[in-house]
């Protein structure tokens, strides 16, 4: 398996087996990404006219293994008084160069949308107001925050790490997750790119399944 160096932003196509196995899939030699998960959520959130308007406080991955939503929060003091809402990531424009999300919006419409809140992303109700609508509502698979909080369990049950991170692909396809797990030998930690389709979340027992291993 690939060695992951956090912070770097280099792209990689090699072929590299996971522990003693060599059917395990890397990619094909055209993968590449765009930004992880972590960086996006970094940004600051600008309207049309560079003004900040709010941050990212979270993602929601559709079970198509794609970023469905951003949530902005925006608002109160010191966290407190905060309100969220939830965009469309087809419809945040994310600029790199400068570290920045922008918007269609002003923080007056996003003012006038309503509340994001976990418990209705199941049921596709935060999704309503008509300032932010899709052309379609993708099911709601897991949020960053929760894939980045619960253990990684291998086939036989036994943990062996935590997802740090995610690569993107330009329209939000969770490429691989970069999972930081526990040296073998006991000398620390390392991290290793896991390809996203080989973790299954179950939100119930509140675990990823690291599957195809």
């Amino acid at each position: 398996m690939q060695n992951w160096e956090k912070g770097s932003h280099s792209k990689s196509s090699a072929e590299q087996p996971y522990g003693n196995s060599d059917n395990v899939e890397w990619g094909s030699t055209d993968v590449t990404y765009d930004i992880t998960a972590k960086n996006f959520m970094d940004m600051k959130v600008v309207d049309q006219t560079g003004k900040k308007v709010g941050k990212i406080d979270d993602l929601i991955l559709s079970t198509k293994e794609k970023v469905a939503y951003a949530i902005i929060s925006f608002g109160g003091l010191l966290g407190v008084g905060n309100k969220s809402v939830s965009v469309p990531f087809q419809d945040i424009d994310i600029r790199k160069e400068k570290k920045e999300a922008v918007i269609n919006l002003s923080k007056q419409q996003l003012e006038k949308m309503p509340e994001f809140k976990l418990e209705y992303a199941s049921s596709h109700n935060h999704q309503t107001n008509s300032l932010s609508v899709t052309s379609r509502i993708e099911d709601y698979d897991i949020n960053a925050k929760k894939l980045f909080d619960i253990d990684v369990i291998d086939k036989n049950g036994k943990k062996v790490g935590k997802i740090d991170d995610l690569l993107l692909s330009p329209n939000g396809k969770a490429m691989y997750g970069i999972m930081d797990v526990n040296d073998m030998l006991g000398m620390g930690k390392k991290s290793v790119a896991v390809p996203f389709h080989h973790l299954a979340a179950n939100r119930t027992e509140e675990r990823i399944l690291l599957d195809g291993y």
